[in-house]
């Protein structure tokens, strides 16, 4: 089959006194492209789920036969990050008189999803010498791979009914590549509920009526949240 070019046809008559020819010429010209049909525009939520270059997904036809389909490529934009963007893919069809058409499948990769943290510290209650310090080699995934950052971002206090008794509020924050974030808050619960231990006590005596000691004066305290410890007499 011809879609291009120009062709001569011929006739010749002839008797016995001779010959005669008679000619005209047919030009064939293609002038009509080939359709195209890109498939419908796709999302997805990362970078390595955007889908392979598949030309068996592309339609052509033309009128004057099957045209050839090609890739022309691929054309980011909206380029945020790595897996935020929109990515614009173009396919071709050429017939054989060099007529073509182009089509382009829109490929939005949008990754949304918040990172996860592998290993948050857990809320824990614990007495007023025992507070731990911050937690160290906290760490987070991503659904879409890559780094993730984490900072701890400190501390926050509530006072309860005394100064032993108290809450602590740490935060810790996890970035992904692509800005998404999420928070963790571990809640220390501090408490006091262990008594001071006297040291010094005078050991029980017994005495006559008119030689009752005076209360000792050397008996002492500690208590293992705060410092001094008050010492009173009870009579």
């Amino acid at each position: 089959a011809f879609n291009k070019g120009r062709f001569e046809v011929e006739w010749k008559v002839s008797d016995g006194s001779g010959s005669a020819t008679c000619g005209y010429f047919i030009e064939i010209k293609d002038n009509t492209p080939p359709s195209i049909t890109c498939r419908n525009p796709v999302s997805v939520s990362c970078a390595s789920a955007v889908p392979a270059v598949n030309l068996a997904s592309v339609t052509a036809s033309d009128n004057c036969g099957s045209p050839t389909k090609s890739h022309v490529g691929d054309t980011p934009s909206n380029v945020v990050c790595a897996n935020i963007r929109t990515i614009t893919r173009s396919y071709r069809a050429q017939d054989g008189a060099g007529n073509s058409t182009t089509c382009a499948q829109i490929i939005t990769v949008n990754d949304v999803t918040l990172p996860t943290f592998s290993n948050p510290p857990a809320n824990t209650t614990v007495p007023c010498n025992a507070v731990p310090n911050p937690a160290t080699g906290v760490t987070a995934t991503d659904n879409c791979g890559g780094a993730v950052t984490v900072e701890y971002l400190g501390q926050t206090r509530a006072d309860g009914n005394c100064a032993s008794n108290y809450t602590l509020s740490r935060r810790w924050r996890a970035t992904d590549l692509c800005g998404n974030v999420r928070t963790h808050t571990q809640v220390i619960n501090v408490t006091d509920t262990q008594g001071p231990v006297f040291s010094g006590v005078p050991v029980n005596v017994t005495v006559q009526c008119n030689a009752v000691p005076t209360p000792a004066t050397s008996v002492t305290a500690v208590d293992n949240c705060s410092s001094p410890v008050t010492i009173s007499v009870n009579n």
